[in-house]
């Protein structure tokens, strides 16, 4: 009788605090759509910059509002280095991944984005003007998607890619990467930034946003990854070093 008592009162609380988590993330974002309108009207590289350095500081205080703590971990590599120009590619198993990166980027840079999640009315207006949206399933859009993030490069901007495209809900560390960000970085000769999100799955599941738990989250930064000593064409090569670099750091946690 006393262990159900308790259980449910965990429950009820998990509920509590899982309302107000999502509550306060739903105060931010319409906090946040004036700035994203501001970017947006002066279409320049720098409003969108700016919007995304106010984004890293909405993203922190959410994270500690609600219980969160938030660390950077640097492996080979200092907090200078992660300001240059990368391709960053991070491992991706929770909806708390996409408030990480916001959280962490000290560059400019621009995500790459679902096409689903521009069709949610009102968000999805902003979603596709302030990100690099591709449909995965159809070739014409890769190929576009492929072109803006090269673009952006060009530009200077970082790039911000999960290469496995969406969570990943299998038993393995990590799932199955797709060869857009190695074919990216052959081709601009840009650095590859591979990071964890080593806490993501145990402070949001991908399974419910309303399984958000307080605690530790940890994003670590891996070395980078020169491109230069890689053929044109050793795509593989270049990924399955990525991969492995990962997998190490996962050690980590």
């Amino acid at each position: 009788m006393v262990r159900r008592l308790y259980h449910s009162i965990k429950i009820l609380l998990g509920f509590i605090y899982n309302v107000y988590a999502l509550a306060c993330a739903g105060i931010f974002i319409i906090l946040l759509s004036p700035f994203a309108l501001i970017a947006l009207i002066g279409n320049t590289d720098y409003g969108v910059n700016i919007f995304y350095i106010i984004c890293r500081y909405f993203a922190r205080f959410w994270l500690f509002v609600i219980g969160v703590r938030y660390m950077e971990i640097y492996s080979k590599t200092t907090m200078e280095a992660s300001r240059q120009q990368f391709i960053y590619i991070a491992n991706h198993r929770s909806y708390i991944d996409i408030v990480m990166m916001l959280a962490c980027m000290k560059t400019a840079y621009r995500p790459l984005g679902k096409q689903e999640m521009a069709q949610i009315p009102l968000f999805g207006y902003f979603y596709k003007r302030l990100l690099i949206t591709i449909d995965r399933s159809n070739l014409m859009s890769r190929s576009k998607g492929f072109t803006f993030l090269s673009r952006m490069l060009e530009r200077g901007l970082s790039v911000f890619i999960f290469p496995e495209g969406t969570f990943n809900e299998s038993e393995g560390a990590l799932k199955e990467f797709y060869n857009g960000p190695f074919k990216l970085a052959l081709k601009s000769g840009i650095k590859l930034k591979p990071m964890l999100f080593l806490d993501d799955l145990k402070r949001m599941h991908y399974r419910n946003i309303f399984t958000i738990t307080p605690g530790v989250c940890r994003v670590l930064f891996l070395e980078e990854v020169e491109v230069g000593k890689y053929n044109g064409d050793d795509l593989a090569g270049l990924k399955r070093d990525v991969i492995n670099r990962m997998l190490q750091g996962m050690e980590f946690a």
